[in-house]
């Protein structure tokens, strides 16, 4: 193979990676040299040109049958982790091979008239992964201290093949440049005449490698206090965490206006999609120019889709929200210009979750269950929640996650006020919680059919949270029932800045005051929901 495509080998590699710690040991010394080393993370990705290329389209394929050929590929990959341990890697990422047989240059050459994927190059490379993974396992055993991990990108892009409208593809046969061409060659053609318009709708830049599309080029967030991450601090509201002990696992340990005790879901999201640490909120007088080209958070705690829940709580409201976007858009054209500034908010991922302030306190607090029954009153904040979308798309928004309610019947307020003496979960609020979001469910899928280059998800957070309030230990929690902060008495909702008792533990608690989880929590629910956020990708 390296004869073939004059690359450096993997022996090559590692002797540069020895001249690279003779640079780094002259530069950091060689204690912290060491440290650096030691403590790196290491990738590696090699066998696709193998078997892609070598296997198929040499005489190696007269030479060794499938398996002793991926035999073969998995010992010279053995000696070279064994190598690159003993230069001091302890942490090593090894990738499989993609999906050989269905890139567009397998599906050419072995993929018959129709293109198909062809059968024997993918078959060669489970061969070769399968092998791989069991050598890593050898390794893991044999070699003091290293940590290795099969890092299996074959599976997930043959999803994405099988299901690409999911994941937002057109085309999964060619490449996007040298596109309507024979597709034989592997690197693009700098002379071919076509290179396709819109990469987002290619698995392929060209006939081997996939294209970057992943990740939006921002995120705004809107509606609650799920989602408020400090607008709170600079309106007048009942809704403040403005205090400690609110912050207290944040970095730096000081209140945020952020309703937990350290990140939630927007931060969270933006984190994880690798844009940004954290998602600033829009009223932050101190935002940058790079704060409004990757995202802000316009949500507000105690926001809700009915004006009682605005007027109790005096929260920034759904349409005050829409406002400021605009604002935002108009700020950002300025500093931009019009067309960069419209390809930001039209690639970008929105993210909404309201209702549960409506469900939780507006509803059974006061005389709205007189006025409504359970099923009028969730009708009424799914319709309030469509006409916020359908003016959230007029603004330019075409990938929108829309958030489910929490279980309002199972926060710790919620199970004070409406689940007796035991405490149990209050279940005539989260029967209107699941009414309104089934209506909301409908709503969805009504804007997704009606609404051209719209994609909304509805994000189920109900589900997974009922899962670990049911199965607490199973996620490393013991507390459920209480907060880790101790409320204020007059809400039960938000900690109380004189109360002397917070946990030790906020590991061990599900929630960090009456009705907003603990960080801890949040991770596993972002994690649990990650499917829904990467059909929006």
């Amino acid at each position: 193979t390296k004869s073939l495509q004059s690359a450096l080998s993997v022996p090559e590699q590692l002797k540069l990676f020895q001249e690279y710690k003779g640079k780094l040991k002259g530069l950091a010394g060689e204690q912290r040299s060491n440290v650096i080393v030691n403590q790196s993370l290491y990738l590696i990705s090699s066998g696709n040109n193998d078997i892609g290329l070598t296997y198929f389209l040499t005489n190696r394929h007269l030479e060794y049958d499938m398996t002793s050929y991926a035999s073969f590929l998995v010992t010279q990959a053995s000696e070279s982790l064994v190598e690159l341990y003993k230069l001091g890697a302890r942490k090593i990422g090894v990738f499989s091979t993609l999906v050989s047989g269905c890139v567009p240059e397998g599906r050419t050459v072995g993929g018959g008239e129709e293109r198909k994927c062809a059968e024997n190059f993918n078959e060669l490379a489970r061969i070769y992964n399968g092998k791989l993974s069991f050598e890593m396992d050898n390794l893991n055993k044999q070699l003091p201290g290293v940590k290795m991990v099969f890092v299996d990108l074959f599976s997930p892009l043959l999803g994405i093949i099988k299901d690409p409208e999911t994941y937002g593809f057109a085309v999964t046969k060619e490449g996007c440049c040298g596109t309507g061409y024979i597709e034989a060659a592997v690197l693009c053609n700098q002379l071919s005449p076509f290179t396709c318009a819109n990469t987002s709708e290619y698995i392929f830049w060209d006939s081997v490698h996939p294209t970057e599309k992943s990740n939006p080029a921002a995120v705004y967030a809107f509606g609650d206090s799920i989602m408020d991450t400090g607008n709170n601090d600079y309106i007048l509201t009942r809704a403040r965490c403005d205090y400690p002990p609110y912050g207290r696992n944040f970095p730096g340990g000081k209140p945020t206006g952020r309703f937990s005790d350290g990140k939630i879901i927007p931060d969270l999201i933006v984190e994880n999609l690798g844009i940004k640490d954290l998602l600033s909120p829009y009223l932050d007088p101190n935002l940058g120019p790079e704060d409004l080209m990757t995202g802000v958070a316009f949500a507000s705690g105690g926001c809700g889709f009915d004006p009682e829940t605005i007027r109790s709580m005096m929260a920034l409201s759904i349409p005050t929200q829409l406002i400021l976007f605009q604002e935002y858009k108009d700020k950002l054209k300025a500093n931009i210009g019009e067309q960069r500034s419209d390809d930001i908010i039209n690639r970008s991922l929105y993210l909404l979750s309201s209702g549960n302030n409506d469900i939780g306190s507006t509803y059974f607090l006061t005389n709205r269950h007189l006025e409504y029954d359970m099923t009028s009153y969730a009708a009424f904040l799914a319709i309030q929640a469509s006409e916020f979308l359908v003016e959230l798309y007029k603004l330019g928004a075409r990938k929108i996650g829309v958030f489910s309610t929490l279980v309002p019947g199972c926060v710790p307020q919620g199970r004070t006020v409406g689940g007796g003496g035991e405490r149990e979960c209050a279940e005539d609020f989260n029967e209107l919680a699941r009414l309104y979001n089934g209506k909301l469910i409908y709503e969805i899928e009504y804007l997704n059919d009606h609404l051209p280059g719209l994609k909304i998800v509805f994000v189920d957070l109900y589900g997974p949270l009922v899962g670990i309030i049911q199965d607490p230990q199973r996620y490393g929690f013991d507390v459920i029932k209480e907060s880790c902060c101790c409320t204020d008495t007059t809400t039960a909702i938000l900690c109380n800045q004189s109360c002397p008792s917070t946990c030790s533990d906020t590991s061990e608690y599900i929630f960090w005051d009456g009705v907003h989880p603990t960080e801890k929590t949040y991770e596993i629910l972002v994690f649990e929901i990650w499917e829904y956020i990467n059909q929006l990708l």
